[in-house]
């Protein structure tokens, strides 16, 4: 799943290069956010000695609730959801998009409960830098100060 994660960033930042003040105002948040959340997830694993999958279980309504939420708030698409035609194609790579986030999750939080959330912060640093020497090496994407 990292591979996966580290191919489809790799992607998207050689071929978006605009900047956008709410976008990069959602990514601080977001960063803040993800940051705080492995902290506490952390703290359930190892206190409680829950698995990951119980975890997940646990959390999967609140989190769901918070998605469903938030998606018209910070999405600009949002309102043409209800024109959306699933097709046999979308619907299979919807489901695709799932089980590689499912994978990723129940991953990322077995390594957080085997090491610290301050580790797991530091390998997705290392991840973003990955993913960036992988759109110069192999998308022809030049590294500039936006990225």
């Amino acid at each position: 799943p990292l591979l996966g994660a580290c191919l489809g960033v790799a992607l998207a930042t050689v071929s978006d290069v605009s900047f956008e003040v709410r976008g990069a105002l959602t990514a601080a948040a977001s960063a803040c956010a993800s940051a705080l959340l492995k902290v506490l997830q952390q703290d359930v694993l190892q206190r409680r000695d829950w698995s990951s999958l119980e975890l997940m279980r646990r959390t999967w309504g609140p989190q769901t609730l918070l998605l469903v939420l938030s998606v018209p708030l910070l999405d600009a698409r949002a309102d043409r959801l209800p024109q959306y035609e699933p097709t046999a194609e979308r619907v299979g790579i919807l489901l695709l998009s799932c089980a590689a986030a499912f994978a990723l999750n129940v991953s990322a939080l077995y390594a957080i409960k085997l090491t610290s959330a301050i580790a797991i912060v530091l390998l997705s640093q290392g991840k973003t830098a990955v993913t960036l020497l992988g759109g110069y090496l192999f998308f022809d994407g030049q590294p500039n100060v936006r990225q």
